[in-house]
This record gives structure tokens, sequence and C-alpha cells, in this order.
């Protein structure tokens, strides 16, 4: 299934020519609103890497500074101010303090490994350190779907380390359920898929929905807690 699910995007052989994505989107949702962050719906450009665990966000916190993805320290450069720096990031979201209120590192970190998971889903799957197990199908909008536990490595940023996808005809991720511990313990989300469109020879998601998910696996509909529109995608 997974040899599907790479082939179904675009394969690695026209993965592996790039070695980064630059993406325009704008955000919104209720989860961001809820931690008093400044990720606003407004055009956010990411340079996305491909090899390693990065990402760099243009303007932000505000016009003119920039903030930098990496696992282990996030920080912020500006024109105009010192640099601020954060080590161990995935360590201070999960504390007490951070845990009402987002400051701009912790949102910096979030939307990071978030999205260096998003764009670089299914190729990561290539690599020989994560676990598959097949689960039965699930049938949902009439839409019979196939669906496949992974285990990600520990290495790895990731929402939690047990992931289900859900494949549709296409054999195209249509929905990914995950435990976003760095957001809250008890929080648990259907990422949903839509509107794919072929960039540079990849096909990717073009909006991306993520609702509340029950300990059954049926989804509410409300509240939109994340909501993803990409506008624009240069590979490099």
């Amino acid at each position: 299934m997974i040899d599907q699910m790479i082939n179904a995007h675009g394969g690695m052989g026209m993965w592996t020519k790039f070695e980064r994505i630059i993406v325009t989107l704008s955000f919104g949702g209720w989860a961001f609103r809820l931690k008093g962050s400044q990720m606003r719906t407004r055009r956010t450009r990411l340079i996305i890497s491909l090899d390693q665990p990065m990402v760099v966000i243009r303007d932000f916190p505000c016009p003119g500074s920039q903030g930098i993805f990496t696992p282990d320290h996030t920080w912020i450069e500006s024109e105009t101010a010192s640099e601020i720096h954060r080590y161990h990031p995935e360590e201070i979201i999960k504390m007490f303090s951070h845990s009402i209120f987002w400051d701009d590192l912790d949102l910096l970190y979030f939307v990071g490994y978030a999205c260096w998971n998003y764009f670089n889903i299914p190729f990561l799957f290539a690599h020989e350190s994560f676990q598959f197990e097949e689960l039965p199908d699930w049938v949902e909008q009439e839409r019979k779907l196939k669906r496949v536990k992974v285990t990600f490595p520990v290495d790895i940023p990731t929402h939690c380390r047990c992931q289900i996808f859900y494949i549709d005809a296409f054999d195209r991720i249509f929905r990914h359920d995950y435990d976003p511990t760095s957001y809250a313990s008890w929080a648990k989300a259907a990422h949903y898929c839509f509107d794919y469109r072929r960039f540079y020879g990849i096909w990717l998601p073009t909006k991306r929905i993520v609702r509340p998910r029950n300990r059954n696996g049926t989804v509410l509909r409300f509240p939109e807690l994340v909501k993803i529109e990409v506008h624009e995608v240069h590979f490099q």
C-alpha cells in the first residue's frame, strides 16, 4: 500500500529531483485563536526542506522578520532587532505555562514541524525506519477508504508516534488521524485533504481542514480547528 501511495502522489523518482518546496498558503481555524496566536488568514510563505526537518517562515511574526524551525532549535531573525532563540522547543511547548497561550516561538515550532510533515508525507515513508500496519477498510462520505497505521521513528518531529492514514480510490491521502500532543495532551484530530493539484509532477492537496475526532474514529463537523489553503507552490 505504501508504494502505491507514493506513486499516486508523484513517485520517488520525481520527488528526489528537488531539495525544497516554496509554498504560499493561508492559515485559519479555532486552534490558533484558542492559543492566542498571531497566525491569521493572511498569506504566508514557507520554505520547506525535503532532506531534513527544517522550515523557514517568511515575514513571521511580522513583515521583515522570519522564523526558522528545526527540531531542537527555533529562532526568529529580524533586520531591526536581535535574534530570539529557543532550544528544545518540543519540551517547552508542553510545559504548563505554555498550555493556554502560545508565544511566537511556540507557534513557530508547531507550524514548522506540522507543515514539514504535511508536505513531505507520503514520501517520508520510503525511509526504512517507519513501520506500517494495514487496518480494516473504512467507509466515510460514501467512500470506501483503505487504512494504514504508521509508526514514526523517534527522530522525526511529528504530532504523535502512531498515526492513521485513510487512502482513497486514487491511492491518495483523504484523511489523516493523529493526536497533536504539543497542542494539548487530550487533543484528537482528523485532518482532511481536498482539491489535489499537480505541481512539478507532484500531487498535493490545496485545501486542508482539521476537525475534532472522537475515540471511535467518528468526526465532529464543528469546529474547524485548522484550515489551510495553498495558493502557490514552487519546487527547487
